[in-house]
């Protein structure tokens, strides 16, 4: 099915999930996924960032080496080149940080669409809004995303994709993005394909 037959049938139900995946407070990874609910073979599969210019960035090959450990651990081949491939998967990342009220408890909304997350570009778009109570002092959380597309290479047919975001604290791994991807690419994959249009909450 194409890409837009896909974004079609789906968007009713990603305009739902700005609603869902409430949390309150670092608790877990919300993981979101589109997909058409027939089954997906497996087979060998090559990683770009959805930015092209950062396909020689270390920090994207880092990661792209972590999502490929997770996609072979559920039976998807990883290739080194995009000609030996039956998929292509469209990697996204970023983080951003917002101020919290200090011991207050802290809302964080998370959606599918608006604004983009940074360094990787967006493949499901995430916005994100922190609903702060007024006074006390303040910190400042870390709020992490990983996003991957994944479309069958000789047609570009988009099969799946799928957006986990985490929140990070001073002092956690989540603080960074490069510790909090091991648990995003966990977590984006876990169960997959997943249940389709919806937000599970992971608490590890």
């Amino acid at each position: 099915m194409k890409r837009s037959t896909l974004t079609r049938l789906l968007a009713p139900t990603a305009a739902l999930l700005v609603l869902a995946g409430c949390t309150t407070g670092p608790t877990g990874t919300n993981v979101t996924r589109f997909h058409m609910g027939t089954p997906i073979a497996k087979g060998s599969i090559f990683i770009e960032p959805k930015d092209p210019s950062k396909a020689n960035d270390l920090e994207f090959r880092t990661y792209a080496a972590t999502v490929s450990n997770e996609l072979a651990a559920i039976g998807f081949t990883p290739v080194p080149t995009l000609l030996s491939a039956e998929y292509v998967g469209i990697l996204s990342y970023g983080q951003t940080f917002q101020a919290v009220t200090r011991n207050s408890p802290v809302s964080v909304g998370f959606g599918v669409g608006g604004a983009s997350f940074g360094s990787g570009g967006g493949g499901v778009g995430v916005s994100s809004g922190v609903n702060v109570p007024v006074g006390g002092g303040t910190n400042v959380i870390a709020i992490n995303q990983l996003g991957l597309q994944i479309k069958r290479r000789s047609e570009q047919t988009v099969i799946w994709e799928g957006t986990a975001v985490s929140q990070g604290t001073s002092g956690t791994p989540e603080a960074t993005l490069g510790g909090a991807v091991p648990g995003l690419a966990r977590n984006l994959l876990r169960d997959f394909p997943g249940p389709a249009g919806k937000t599970v909450n992971y608490k590890n």
